[in-house]
C-alpha cells in the first residue's frame, strides 16, 4: 500500500513517478528502517531515483522518444 501512495503522491506533486518492483522490496524497507531509526534517506533516495529511471525508459518506449 505505502508503494501505491508514493505512486500517487509522485503524480499529485508532478515528480516523476516510480514503481518499486517486488524484487526491490528488501530494499526498499532497509531504506524505510534507516529513515525510521537514523533519519538518514540515502537507501531510499538511491532507490528511488533508479526507479524513476526505469519508468521513464519504460514511457518514452511507448512514446517513441529518448530520454536519455
Amino acid at each position: 500500500m505505502g508503494r501505491f501512495i508514493l505512486f500517487r503522491e509522485c503524480l499529485k506533486s508532478n515528480l516523476i513517478p516510480l514503481i518499486i518492483e517486488v524484487k526491490y522490496r528488501t530494499k526498499y524497507i532497509e531504506g524505510l528502517e534507516e529513515y525510521r531509526e537514523t533519519g538518514r534517506v540515502g537507501v531510499l533516495l538511491g532507490l528511488f531515483e533508479e526507479e524513476q529511471k526505469k519508468y521513464l525508459e519504460k514511457v518514452a518506449y511507448f512514446l517513441c522518444e529518448d530520454v536519455r
